[in-house]
């Protein structure tokens, strides 16, 4: 079709330099499109043969490679010199835009782009741009390559503390809060100084975020952390601090245990702190019959007799069945 549009009509090949309103020419258009991969490549090849300038910026100062959306074009555009230095409007570059919108192409242009001598001018944004996406997302697209190439994985790091403490330090709390192993890790290996206190919008700090995720194990990370300066008596907007929120999610066998809540403890967090509804860490223990966590709070001097908003003992939240067994607790 694009043959016989360009064989007849009047302007013939130069209608590849044609932009609409947006700036966007034929090119770009194509790249954007959703078609069979082979039939996409081969118009691409055909347009650019017409004159088709790869390298062309539309009015927000992208290049085809913006609008691409598979390492095959991307095969296409590097035949033609594509630039993959250019910046858009925005501050993106092609890396960074597609970290926000086609996982798959940047996992194709991260090999290319970390080669460059402007990799790092970006690489703070690149690392930001990894906690959109959930655990395992970012494992099956970007950790293999990470752990391949260990001083790419260092660049970044030391790019973001370089830019900006604060950044980085928000960086780790959120990472922590969202269950990033791997990012936790490697701010741990290169040993910034950060806020290990740092407060996301939800009040909750890095101690926090790791007792209340629950799906993946991280006690490795509770030991690192504790070594730190860390406030265990903080509370995030539910009034929870970093046992209460460990004992809210508590479930034995998931990724915390026992062990965990002795951790904490050990470390000197207080076993009766109470939550916005008034809660203990053992009215929780006593709510989902988690009777571990029950027998590590008690024996670390938990009150039983103490009472929530509701006028409610721990004993108190457990099935109707489980509180006969516990009535000598009243």
């Amino acid at each position: 079709m694009f043959n016989l549009i360009i064989e007849k009509h009047p302007n013939g090949s130069s209608l590849v330099h044609r932009t609409n309103s947006f700036g966007n020419t034929v090119l770009h258009k194509v790249c954007s499109l959703r078609l069979i991969q082979d039939h996409k490549c081969s118009l691409m090849e055909r347009i650019i043969e017409c004159g088709a300038d790869v390298n062309q910026l539309t009015k927000q100062g992208e290049t085809a490679l913006f609008y691409s959306i598979s390492d095959a074009e991307l095969n296409v555009l590097r035949k033609y010199n594509i630039d993959l230095k250019v910046v858009n409007n925005s501050g993106d570059n092609a890396l960074n835009y597609h970290l926000r919108f086609n996982a798959n192409m940047a996992k194709a242009l991260f090999p290319l782009m970390s080669r460059l001598p402007s990799f790092k001018d970006h690489a703070h944004k690149y690392l930001q741009r990894f906690l959109t996406y959930n655990q395992g997302t970012f494992s099956y697209y970007y950790q293999s390559f990470l752990e391949e190439n260990p001083e790419i994985t260092k660049a970044m790091f030391d790019s973001l503390y370089e830019h900006s403490i604060e950044d980085a330090s928000q960086m780790f709390c959120n990472a922590c809060n969202f269950g990033h192993v791997f990012i936790v890790e490697k701010f741990f290996e290169f040993d910034y100084d950060l806020d290990y206190n740092f407060k996301n919008e939800n009040e909750s700090t890095p101690i926090i975020g790791l007792c209340g995720f629950t799906d993946q194990s991280n006690i490795h990370l509770m030991q690192q952390l504790l070594k730190k300066e860390v406030n265990l008596e903080h509370r995030n907007k539910s009034g929870r601090t970093a046992l209460l929120a460990l004992a809210y999610g508590f479930r034995e066998g998931n990724c915390h245990n026992s062990s965990s809540v002795q951790l904490l403890l050990d470390h000197g967090a207080k076993v009766d702190s109470t939550d916005d509804k008034g809660n203990t860490a053992l009215h929780y223990a006593f709510k989902m019959e988690e009777w571990g966590l029950m027998e590590t709070l008690l024996a670390n001097g938990a009150d039983c007799l103490i009472k929530n908003k509701d006028g409610k003992i721990p004993l108190e939240m457990a099935s109707d069945r489980n509180r006969e067994i516990f009535k000598f607790m009243q």
